[in-house]
């Protein structure tokens, strides 16, 4: 005899595996991802004095990075999108380099504020 406790109990133990088992395939990927990101991010203020040169602004130039993080993230957590195939598992990709990225940005707000 199952009681309800028992069955919720067991789907959670399944999902919770489910679960485990996706975050393993996809580490590596989504860890690269990170760090290319964190990195892109860190040396985000080399790459300024060129983009200077095209953007007079930096306003305008940060406002486009955040539009452009703004648009993946709409693309990818809508939940009208196909969750499978390539170009999914490319936008993960991309959203988890764009989340490396603004924490890089955030930790170079520290070092730029001390």
């Amino acid at each position: 005899m199952q009681t309800r406790l028992f069955r919720i109990i067991q789907q959670l133990f399944s999902s919770t595996g489910r679960k485990l088992q996706r975050f393993q395939k996809n580490f590596a990927e989504i860890f690269v991802a990170l760090f290319s990101g964190f990195l892109l991010g860190n040396t985000f203020g080399m790459f300024l004095t060129p983009i200077r040169e095209v953007i007079p602004w930096d306003g305008a130039t940060i406002l486009l990075a955040l539009i452009i993080c703004e648009v993946l993230g709409k693309f990818v957590y809508q939940r009208t999108f196909n969750k499978v195939g390539f170009w999914f598992q490319f936008l993960k990709f991309l959203n988890s380099a764009k989340i490396g990225v603004l924490f890089g940005f955030f930790i170079d707000a520290f070092k730029v504020g001390s």
